[in-house]
Parts: structure tokens; sequence; C-alpha cells
């Protein structure tokens, strides 16, 4: 599976490393590191590099599969008020047919013995002519009265409506949820009961949230001369450009919008690699300037690492980025991406600029939050995510029942403990 590929059925990596965008199944924005032996699910996007893998789950098997046969299901099952529906429908339509006829052989016997009026069978025949045609028309025979009476008896009190609204109703419900991302199981059953809901759970990420993380705060070193911060984002953008990572797009985003002159700053990025749940390296030509300032007077070309701030420390580089800021980024949920110079040829050199990035809240999230509390129904955010970062996008919505960390086949288990704890218990985890 070459990057930029869809995987195309559920199997196991069995060689390489790569990430894989499964925000299609999870909403979670950030791809997910595999490497040999982990599991891949099919329709996921590769994003970084080749891999190799062996299918294990095929056509009905896969877990696409599983969930288009869960919205063919939500769509079949009936719920009670259909039912009710179906069994008066079955007993009320022979009946209703039968008072038809018992109106036809009524009129007609009526008709025979000569017990209609005749203004009924002349106003009958003249509906819908003008007034001035009406004494020119023959009065209609009994018989086709009989039928009309008999017809409107079908047309009045037959229960279609009363049958077809149902299933057409679940049909379009259904079909225009799933286009929203949401699978009902259950069908017409579980959006029946939807009108008795009184706690509701979201997950965070690409629900609450939009799914596309964007750089809310950063750091630049104070203590380099001249136009250093700006040559280093220039060597940033370009390095990142060369990522379809959404951490490395986001922040070319920044740089962008917020420091243009960077983008065409000049610089020289010689080398670059993608290293998987890491971030990225590459080689740039050092600036004589700039390698003084840094204590590197014969250093020419450097590394330049940019990704988590553990790997980071990992390549020797110290971190210049004050400890405040890094406190209150993790505090608040921000993920924080480094940007460090490193020497080639030692494993020494210092972090000097730092970028905080956060999944960005839905602009209608915030009012659904607060429409749900005004019906008195409990609102909660359930998400995989670290308490900090969870905690901090419930605190911009007003949400105060969060569990954070729960893995994705734990979820369930939470919705069922939800249910079994009952109403107006409130409990932050």
């Amino acid at each position: 599976v070459n990057s930029g590929m869809r995987v195309p059925s559920d199997g196991i990596v069995v060689r390489g490393q790569t990430e894989i965008d499964e925000s299609l199944l999870t909403g979670e924005s950030v791809p997910v590191v595999k490497q040999v032996g982990s599991t891949v699910t099919g329709g996921t996007l590769n994003i970084s590099h080749t891999i190799q893998m062996r299918a294990t789950a095929v056509n009905e098997a896969s877990t696409l599969s599983r969930i288009v046969r869960l919205v063919r299901e939500a769509q079949s099952n009936k719920p009670q008020l259909q039912e009710i529906a179906d069994r008066v429908a079955s007993r009320f339509v022979p009946f209703v047919v039968l008072a038809a006829a018992v109106v036809f052989i009524a009129w007609i016997v009526a008709g025979a013995t000569g017990h209609i009026n005749s203004k009924w069978l002349a106003s009958k025949q003249s509906m819908g002519n003008h007034s001035d045609e009406m004494d020119e028309q023959k009065p209609m025979s009994y018989g086709i009265f009989a039928l009309l009476n008999a017809v409107s008896v079908l047309v009045i009190a037959c229960p279609c409506a009363l049958g077809l609204a149902a299933p057409t109703a679940i049909m379009v419900g259904t079909g225009l949820a799933a286009r929203f991302g949401i699978l009902v199981k259950g069908g017409g059953a579980t959006m029946e009961a939807a009108s008795r809901i009184d706690v509701v759970a979201f997950d965070k990420t690409g629900t609450l949230t939009i799914g596309k993380p964007a750089v809310t705060d950063s750091y630049q070193t104070e203590s380099m001369p001249g136009e250093f911060n700006t040559w280093l984002n220039a060597c940033v953008y370009e390095l990142e450009s060369q990522s379809s990572h959404p951490l490395a797009t986001a922040m070319c985003t920044y740089i962008r919008e917020n420091r243009p002159d960077a983008v065409s700053a000049p610089h020289e990025l010689l080398e670059h690699t993608e290293l998987p749940g890491r971030g990225m390296h590459g080689t740039v030509q050092m600036p004589e300037e700039y390698a003084q300032a840094l204590g590197w007077p014969a250093v020419t070309r450097a590394r330049l690492l940019v990704g988590k701030d553990s790997w980071v420390k990992e390549e020797g580089c110290r971190m210049e980025v004050p400890t405040e800021t890094r406190i209150r980024w993790a505090d608040s949920g921000l993920t924080s991406v480094t940007v460090a110079l490193a020497q080639e040829s030692a494993d020494t050199g210092c972090a000097l600029s730092s970028f905080a990035l956060t999944d960005q809240v839905r602009p209608e999230a915030r009012d659904v939050v607060a429409k749900l509390r005004k019906r008195g129904i409990d609102v909660w955010m359930i998400s995989g995510d670290h308490p900090a970062a969870a905690n901090a996008i419930a605190q911009q919505l007003g949400i105060t029942n969060v569990m954070a960390g729960v893995l994705p086949e734990q979820k369930s288990e939470t919705v069922r403990m939800l249910q079994q704890r009952g109403v107006g218990q409130e409990t932050e985890a």
C-alpha cells in the first residue's frame, strides 16, 4: 500500500512503518502510527510510507461492510408504532373492503326498488358542470351512483397513509442521518425511542470539533541575531510542506497566513525524511552568522528537527522553550510541535521554536449543547484523548461531564454504564 493510497481491506502490517488516517471510522484527526503487527482497516488512508500488509477480512467480513449492513438493518427494523399500524391495517383493510361492498349492494337494492331520490342522481351527475348545463344532463344511473358511494368509502377509510407513513419516515430519516455520519442501530425502534432521551453522550474529535488541527499559539527565541526567526520559519515551511500529516499542514497554513515573509525568505533545504510517530528530519545549509551565534563556528550544515518534544530531547537538544509556556500548553490540552537545530557530527542541539496546536471546535457545537441542556438533557463527552485536551474542549462548550482516555472498544461499555446509573448523577472522570 503506497503513500496516498487507501487500504484495500482489513489486515495486518507485515513490513514497513507508516501513519494511517483513520478519521473515516473514528473521527480522530491525528494519524495513527502503524508498524509490523499493527492492524489496519479497509478504507483508511496511508499518508506516510509504503507498507506491505496481509488481508485478514474481505468483502462481507470487513469493517466497512459491517457498517453498511448496520445501516440496512436500521432501515429494515420496525418501530413499535409501525408494528401497531401494520396489525391494524391487516385487520382494517378487509373490513373496509367489506363495508364498501355492503354500501354498493345497499345502493343497488335501493335503486332497483326506486328508493333513490332522482335529485340525488341529478346532483351527482352535475358535479363539476356549469349551472346552465344542469338541466340538459340526464340523471345518473343508480348503478353508477352506488359504485361512486362504494369508492368513496374505500378512499376515505383506507389505511394506506397509516401503513406507508412510518416506513417512509424511517427510510428518509436513516438515509439523511447516514449522510451526516450518524448510524442508527435498531432502525425505527431506536428513532422512536429517541423522543425519550434524557442523556446525550458525544465523542469529541470530528463530532464536537472539526477534526482538523490548527495552530493557536507559538514561541520563537529572542536570543538569535538578525532575521534568524524568518530564516528558521522558511526552513520549517519547506520541510513541513513535504509531509501530508495534518499537523504539518496546519503549521504550513499558520506560517503562510501569519508570517508571510518566511515563505519567500532565502534558505536551502538539502535533505528531508519523515519519521512516523516522531516528526520531520531535514538537513539545511547553515548561514555563518547563525552558526556562530549558536557556538558552532565550523558548522556549515545542520540537522533540522520538527516534531515531538520527546524525540527532540532524545536527539540531544536542549529545550529553549520556557518551561512555563510548555506547562501552560499541556494544561490547556494543546499539542506542541518543537523546532530544533542540531549538529550533524554530534548529538547536540537546541530547540529554538515551538508551535501549539489543537482541534477546532465546530461553530454550531456550543449552540447544540446549550439547547440540549435547556431541554433538561444531560450532556456528556466521551473521548479517547488525554484528559487535559478533552477538558479544554469541554470547558469551551460548557460540558461538565467528561470521560477521557476511553478506548474505542470501551465506549459502548461506557454508554451502558450511563444507562444503568440513570439520570441526574453527574460526575467528571
